[in-house]
């Protein structure tokens, strides 16, 4: 059992880190950016007054990162949220009934889990190929 939460704990650590790695990433390139940025405006005539308005546009691009991670953090949650809300929708009268209906028991219920899952990633695509996610009427320029 202890063998079992550790191999489970370390498959989620690899998973975060598989997770994370991308924003991670995003975030090491916006500092090298502003470093090279720093280093190009050092050698223009004039680079005190070049170098104090990098100083203060970088003040910004922080504040835009910030607030954009801000609500990068805020759409995975309500997204993961109800992604979970429709599959434990389907999934519990599905466990149910391949549990005590079918009398499959306990495998009725596990069975339950990537059956529920598959349905929905099925609808998912069936949408995606409908394009019921494209939004009509919105322009951009």
């Amino acid at each position: 059992m202890l063998e079992q939460q550790q191999t489970s704990g370390l498959a989620i650590t690899r998973r975060l880190w598989t997770l994370s790695t991308p924003i991670i990433g995003i975030n090491v390139l916006n500092v090298l950016m502003l470093a090279v940025d720093a280093a190009l405006c050092g050698r223009l005539p004039g680079r005190d007054h070049t170098l104090a308005a990098l100083g203060l546009s970088v003040q910004v691009v922080l504040l835009f990162m910030t607030a954009m991670l801000g609500l990068l953090v805020g759409t995975v949650a309500l997204v993961s949220r109800a992604i979970g809300t429709v599959i434990a929708q389907l999934q519990i009268p599905l466990a149910y009934v391949l549990g005590f209906a079918l009398e499959l028991g306990e495998l009725g219920v596990w069975l339950s889990f990537p059956i529920a899952i598959a349905v929905k990633a099925s609808v998912n695509f069936i949408a995606y190929k409908r394009e019921h996610w494209v939004v009509t009427g919105v322009r951009l320029a």
